[in-house]
């Protein structure tokens, strides 16, 4: 990660096609772009969920991003102690 490029993590696969491989790089370069409209956005500021600019979410597939991440199983929540009755 650096203050320049920042890329989420993304499921690759091994087995991957020029083409397949173009369109990725074609995806990141607008994100590149769409980041360039927004100089001085904080990184926080750029991908909040809610105040994400549109052209920043629209170039980052968002949806397809949020569809893969929901895929994975969620975190187990810690149980909590009952409390013992006393006598």
């Amino acid at each position: 990660y650096s203050n320049q490029i920042v890329y989420n993590n993304f499921p690759w696969p091994q087995d991957v096609s020029e083409k397949q491989k173009a369109a990725v790089e074609k995806s990141a370069q607008g994100v590149l772009d769409a980041r360039k409209q927004f100089l001085n956005a904080s990184l926080a500021d750029l991908y909040d969920p809610v105040a994400m600019p549109p052209a920043l979410r629209a170039a980052f597939l968002f949806d397809l991003y949020q569809k893969y991440t929901t895929l994975l199983p969620a975190a187990e929540k810690p149980k909590r102690a009952r409390k013992r009755k006393t006598p």
